[in-house]
């Protein structure tokens, strides 16, 4: 169950299309420190470090579920998956992938997430 702070979070308009191309560098850092903003009071809660962050990934990957379902994490890997993987990177997407896999659609957990555990 999502806290209030979650829902808040989900339930609050945006300025932010996370789905439209930034123009610059500048509007890239901008969605993300406006994004991470919207976060602030759970890593404040947790007092910072690795567990606010942890806690900022499930509120994403959250809230990411239930605004697209799988459609939503077909998309967030399509994207992770673009780039070339290092052993850090591939941990970070293994790992989003363990939190959102009962949510995930069958191609996506086979084409997608499976192949990356062969590395």
């Amino acid at each position: 169950m999502p806290s209030s702070k979650l829902i808040d979070i989900l339930l609050r308009d945006s300025d932010i299309n996370p789905t439209q191309k930034p123009q610059s560098h500048a509007d890239l850092c901008i969605a993300i420190i406006a994004t991470l903003s919207a976060f602030s009071c759970i890593t404040q809660q947790s007092e910072g470090g690795l567990a606010g962050h942890d806690r900022i990934l499930f509120g994403a990957l959250d809230i990411l579920v239930a605004k697209e379902g799988s459609r939503g994490v077909k998309r967030l890997f399509q994207i992770l998956i673009r780039e070339a993987m290092s052993d850090t990177r591939l941990a970070f997407v293994l790992r989003c992938g363990e939190l959102v896999v009962n949510d995930m659609d069958n191609s996506t957990l086979v084409q997608d997430l499976l192949p990356l555990t062969q590395s």
